[in-house]
């Protein structure tokens, strides 16, 4: 005979998955507002609880549980205002910097850069060392270099995790598929530096890393949370970021527009297609174009560096050959513009430093685009990031899981009114 179930059965079942729904729903609840929580104070340190409170449209009781629990675990600290004459005398909230520590590490062309950052992001320790296309020699020289590093962090904290920027196709699983200006080729790097050290590894695409610095930095304006990041170098690499999130694909490696064909009767590409847009824009084809122009000794070629000294300098054959690369930028951020419909575009790259020349050639053909496609808002700038964007990327990758749970990631913080309180000095 079936089994019955009774009705007294199914209210309970249900009462059951209700109530444990209700409990994710809770702690999920609890987690998003203490990740928020932590964002506001890593934005707008100096602040209270009180302006957190209002800003977040939260109880006081809240905020201050929420609180209380950060300074139990060490994740934050309060510091008591100046006495103010009247009225009560308010505590300021700070990220404990030795709350934990973490390092990135940029994978460049030719150097690669080590930096230990504290839990602000603070950098505290930088090395660097030549960058090898043979990865058993590399791997050594890596875990060799960071060594010191890694008990640098052990003996301040602990080291929570080491983020990686890779100038190549990063998978899903974190191997590094193809590095083609290396020679890399399934290259596991995370899988070595894991067992060596005993910490989580991230590891991700160079232009997605740098977007991501983007996205972490707080002192840049106008950039939104719809942008494509575009860095020129040998090749073109870009990182593009949707509703606030990095934006990877479904197998890990969108944003690979440098291998955009922008004209199939063009130079013949590493990939084997003929007119990819890194061929036609990159740094080496700016060099090519000026070489078109003046014949030169195959023994002493120019760099980047010296040909936009001469354009700026006044160099007719170096600026038409900054603009013709121009030209060909402006091909594919329009190809970009059209399809994925951005805010903003920032550029990056040794270009940039010519950027009254190119930046003008690009609003140019750009203000050729497609009638009816919004384009006049759409905002193209330099980088404005001080530090190295692909070195912040790679300690932003290691940092950036605490201040949002998975479902949210790298969220932006809105901006809050200051307090007309005098503000103390950091000090512990």
């Amino acid at each position: 005979m079936a089994n019955r179930v009774s009705m007294k059965q199914v209210a309970q079942r249900k009462l059951s998955k209700s109530n444990e729904l209700r409990s994710a729903g809770q702690d999920t609840i609890r987690r998003i507002n203490q990740t928020m929580v932590l964002n506001y104070i890593r934005y707008r340190s100096p602040i209270s609880r009180a302006t957190i409170a209002k800003a977040m449209g939260l109880q006081r009781s809240t905020v201050s549980v929420i609180m209380d629990h950060l300074i139990q675990k060490r994740v934050v600290y309060e510091v008591r205002a100046p006495s103010a004459s009247r009225g009560r005398v308010p505590y300021f909230l700070y990220l404990n910097p030795d709350y934990l520590f973490v390092i990135g590490i940029d994978v460049g062309l030719l150097q690669t850069t080590f930096a230990l950052s504290d839990f602000t992001g603070r950098i505290l320790l930088q090395e660097g060392i030549a960058t090898e296309t043979n990865v058993e020699t590399f791997a050594g020289k890596l875990v060799l270099t960071l060594k010191p590093f890694v008990e640098s962090a052990r003996s301040r904290s602990r080291l929570d995790g080491i983020g990686i920027a890779v100038p190549g196709l990063v998978d899903n699983s974190g191997t590094v598929r193809l590095a083609p200006n290396l020679g890399w080729t399934n290259f596991d790097i995370g899988r070595i530096l894991s067992e060596e050290f005993g910490v989580p590894i991230y590891i991700e695409n160079v232009s997605k890393s740098s977007a991501l610095a983007h996205l972490w930095q707080t002192d840049i304006q106008g950039v939104g949370r719809n942008y494509v990041y575009v860095y020129v170098n040998q090749g073109i690499g870009t990182g593009l970021v949707f509703n606030g999130r990095i934006h990877s694909g479904f197998s890990g490696t969108a944003g690979e527009f440098g291998h955009m064909v922008i004209d199939r009767r063009g130079p013949e590409c590493n990939c084997g297609n003929h007119g990819c847009w890194e061929v036609m824009a990159d740094n080496r084809a700016a060099l090519q174009y000026y070489y078109e122009r003046v014949p030169h000794n195959p023994g002493k070629e120019l760099t980047i560096e010296e040909l936009i000294g001469l354009a700026n300098q006044g160099n007719l054959a170096a600026r038409e050959a900054i603009q013709e690369t121009a030209e060909c930028l402006a091909i594919g951020i329009g190809n970009i513009l059209v399809g994925l419909n951005p805010e903003c575009v920032i550029l990056d790259g040794e270009l940039t430093k010519a950027w009254n020349i190119i930046g003008e050639v690009i609003e140019k053909n750009l203000a050729r685009g497609v009638p009816g496609l919004e384009r006049e808002h759409v905002r193209i700038i330099p980088s404005p990031m001080k530090q190295k964007p692909s070195l912040v990327g790679a300690i932003s990758l290691a940092l950036c899981g605490h201040f949002a749970p998975p479902a949210f990631h790298f969220f932006r913080v809105p901006s809050i009114e200051a307090e007309p309180i005098e503000v103390p000095a950091i000090a512990k």
